[in-house]
């Protein structure tokens, strides 16, 4: 597949590709974070992992324009291990041929059904 990069006033190289394209309601982009907390048995555990960063470009009733969402990767882990239940979600993701709305449910499920894509084909 073809791609092409652009780079971002900070510096940041975004890959797009002529078959998948962001919308204008979000730019998604991955780099390391601060530690993000986990609880288990009860205790909170830091864990440095990486994040996907999701920036509102639209302004919507919520979030003003440049308002940045984040998801940390072990919750998008968790959401393609639940999503993988799924026969045909798992074959696709084996093939690396995610559809755009295989994407969007991966966010909101990582998200706890906080955050809605609304990615363009």
């Amino acid at each position: 597949m073809e791609h092409s990069t652009e780079i971002l006033y900070n510096k940041t190289e975004v890959y797009c590709s002529t078959v998948h394209r962001f919308g204008s309601d979000a730019l998604l982009l991955a780099r390391f974070c601060e530690p993000n907390s986990v609880q288990k048995g009860g205790e909170l555990h830091p864990v440095h992992c990486r994040v996907l960063y999701l920036v509102a470009k639209v302004p919507n009733s919520v979030y003003p324009k440049g308002h940045v969402l984040s998801i940390p990767e072990y919750k998008l882990d968790s959401a393609v291990r639940s999503l993988k239940r799924n026969p045909d979600f798992k074959l696709r993701y084996q093939s690396e041929a995610l559809l755009y709305t295989d994407v969007e449910d991966i966010v909101r499920i990582a998200s706890n059904h906080f955050i809605k894509l609304e990615l363009e084909p």
